[in-house]
């Protein structure tokens, strides 16, 4: 599992933070070939320690590096 985040101060107490986590689905169900190159986005959206969303997308490996170098390059601009 991959696992990129960030975090923003609304205020002392309240922060918000994301999570975008990249599962190999072919490890969590091995032997299946129906989840052979098949990988699971998960994007989670956290208030604290209280997840208030969270969304997911299947894509195959291709797709899965076609995004990894969209997200590198917002990333990149934004710091």
């Amino acid at each position: 599992m991959l696992t990129a985040s960030t975090e923003n101060s609304i205020e002392d107490k309240n922060k918000i933070h994301w999570i975008i986590e990249v599962n190999d689905l072919y490890k969590q169900h091995k032997g299946d070939t129906n989840y052979e190159n098949q990988y699971s986005i998960v994007r989670k959206v956290y208030d604290g320690e209280n997840l208030k969303e969270s969304h997911s997308i299947t894509v195959n490996r291709k797709n899965l590096f076609q995004i990894k170098d969209k997200i590198d390059m917002v990333l990149n601009e934004c710091m």
